[in-house]
């Protein structure tokens, strides 16, 4: 076992804890969606056990944040966007409202085009405008 823990596990682990937290939930929560104890939870937060990719991935849907979030920050990282694939999601017919449907796909694509603190932040603007409307009528 090597003395130090290797920087990127530390890093990983480092916004693994951070999302944890913005999601308001404890390490005994994240472990029980991950199916490990809540010691496991704090060695990979503290990096000193570097998380698989299949919890990796557990951790990201569980906290709803993308795969990026965890390597964000990380010196030499950058996003990759692939361009064989269309920029556009195929995406079914949300309603039979026309303007809907052609606006929704670029919407979801300018979101994700965003790091976890912007989409939180569009997240909740969306909120407030809302319940203020909700509010109104």
């Amino acid at each position: 076992m090597a003395e130090h823990p290797d920087p990127v596990d530390v890093h990983v682990g480092r916004r693994l804890r951070e999302a944890r937290l913005l999601a308001g939930q404890s390490q005994t929560a994240l472990g029980r969606a991950l199916g490990v104890t809540f010691q496991q939870v704090q060695k990979y937060e503290n990096g000193a056990n570097r998380l698989g990719s299949s919890r990796l991935w557990q951790a990201a849907q569980h906290l709803n944040i993308s795969l990026d979030y965890f390597f964000e920050g990380l010196p030499g990282y950058s996003t990759v966007v692939d361009t064989s694939v269309p920029a556009e999601p195929s995406m079914p017919p949300v309603n039979e409202n026309e303007e809907i449907n052609e606006e929704l796909p670029e919407l979801v694509q300018l979101y994700y085009q965003h790091g976890f603190n912007v989409r939180r932040a569009i997240k909740g603007l969306v909120k407030a405008v809302a319940d203020r409307d909700r509010r109104a009528s």
